[in-house]
This record gives structure tokens, sequence and C-alpha cells, in this order.
């Protein structure tokens, strides 16, 4: 067998190309081939080198290119007097504008840095020579014509007494604040059983009377009121029906000034019928007569 000294060399390698090995997992290590694929992965990569680059001389680049393994170092450049700008580049301290000279010329126009210059112009509008004062409907105003220095003085014009317990009306007039309309009150809740008179548990009672109650025919009932507080326009009355058998409405009227008459009225009949109050909450506001 002939000894091969030198072989020509492969100037682009593929990972199918074949390289000779000596088989060490077999008896008698025998020579075999292996693509160069199997050495370096599974050959699906296209990869072939890696590189870097970056704009501006503030960073440097080395370590590429890498053909099969490296590592790409990127390290700042400069000293501690410089600073990287806005393309990368570094650049000296002394480049940043850093002791302004302000300046006022001119009175229009924007301002401008040049340097270290920063011009703001002068944008005087006009000098006031005299504050005049007049009064409104409702204000006063003095103080005025103020020339050189002075105080101007408002205040209120409205006729009457300023105080806690007046406010400003429309008619410029400080007028006293109005009562406020506090109505009496009576509430109850009611239970009627039979022909029995209604019975009535009573929570509030500001109305200054005694209120009392009669049975009249089924369904039908008195409330009295000694003295008389029941008077048209100025009473209302809330009764609200509890469900007790059938279901129902209440309805209430005014007799006089003493009686009112209550009334438990069947929903589908409209007849007037007896049991139907179960804890009924029973109202009466009074109000003052306007």
């Amino acid at each position: 067998m002939s000894n091969i000294l030198s072989y020509p060399l492969i100037p682009t390698v593929s990972g199918e190309d074949l390289l000779i090995i000596s088989d060490v997992s077999v008896k008698g290590n025998p020579t075999r081939s292996v693509r160069v694929n199997q050495l370096v992965g599974d050959g699906s990569g296209s990869v072939l080198s890696v590189d870097a680059t970056i704009d501006g001389n503030a960073i440097m680049v080395t370590g590429g290119p890498i053909t099969y393994s490296g590592i790409l170092d990127f390290q700042f450049g400069g000293y501690d007097t410089q600073y990287v700008n806005g393309v990368g580049d570094l650049a000296s301290l002394t480049s940043i504008p850093t002791n302004i000279t302000l300046t006022t010329t001119g009175t229009s126009g924007a301002a401008t840095l040049t340097g270290n210059a920063l011009n703001i112009p002068n944008y005087a509008g006009g000098t006031v020579t005299s504050v005049a004062t007049s009064s409104g409907t409702f204000v006063d105003v003095s103080g005025g014509t103020i020339t050189t220095t002075g105080t101007i003085t408002a205040d209120l014009s409205a006729a009457g007494t300023a105080s806690a317990s007046t406010y400003l009306r429309g008619d410029n007039t400080w007028a006293s604040l109005p009562a406020a309309v506090i109505p009496i009150r009576y509430l109850a809740i009611v239970t009627q059983a039979g022909t029995d008179i209604p019975t009535a548990s009573v929570m509030v009672n500001t109305t200054g009377a005694t209120i009392t109650y009669s049975y009249v025919s089924a369904g039908v009932y008195h409330v009295t009121a000694t003295p008389g507080i029941f008077f048209q326009n100025t009473t209302c009355f809330w009764i609200t029906p509890s469900i007790n058998g059938k279901p129902w409405t209440g309805a209430v009227s005014i007799i006089s000034t003493t009686v009112v008459e209550l009334q438990s009225i069947e929903a589908s009949t409209g007849v007037a019928f007896d049991d139907a109050m179960d804890q009924v909450t029973f109202e009466i506001e009074i109000f003052p007569a306007p």
C-alpha cells in the first residue's frame, strides 16, 4: 500500500465532505469515514462566520470574524473628559456650552442661542399711565383714577343688612332667609281583623292631636283627630298595603277637619272588605297653609 504524504486542499468545506477517522469503539480500530456535519452539528444551518460593526467611534468591537467559535467583545473607548454625541462619536466636554450669557436685544422675534449667548428679545408691549374705576349694578368700585400708586376697593351695593341669616336677592337686596317648611307628621302600623276596630301601633305623632279609629262597615273605617287637623290642600296620606289573602289597595278621603275615611278595597272587584290590613304602614303629613 502506497503512502500518501499530502493531499490537495478543498477551497470550500461542505457539510457533506468526508473525513477518515479510526473507530475506537470497534475492536481493531478499523478505519471509517464521517461527514463534516456529523462533527459540527446537524448541518441544517448556513452561517459560516459572524462579525460585528457599529456606527461611531465610541465603542470598539474585537474578536471577529468568528468562523467556528469565539467571543465578540464590545468596549467603550474615550476618556473621562469626553462624552458620546448623537451619532455615536466621542466628543470633548468643552464643546458643550456651560457659561451662558443672557442678552435682551430687540423687541420681537424668537429667542436664539448662538454659541454661549442666549438672546431673549424684550417683548415690551406698552406702558400703563392710568387706571380708572366704575361701579356696576351690584358692585360699587372706588379708588380710581390711579396715575401713580393707589388702591381699588369693591363693595356690594345691595340695600339691607348682610348677615348669616340673609341672602342677596335678585333685586339687589339683602333679604331674610325663608323659614324651612316642616310638616307635622303621624305614622302608625295598623292591623284590622273581622269586624273589629283597627288597632294602631303609633311610631310618630307630632300633630298635637289624639288619633282614634272606628269601624263603619266592611272595609270602611274612620280615623278621628281631636282637635281637627285635616285640611284640604295641606294634608297628605300614604298607606302601604300588605298581601293578606286577596290583593287590595288603600283609599283615604277627608270627611271633615276631624275625620278621614280609610278603606281597604279588593283590587279585582273594587269592593271594600275586612281582614285586609295586617301590619300596614299608615302615614299622615300636614303642611302649613300657604
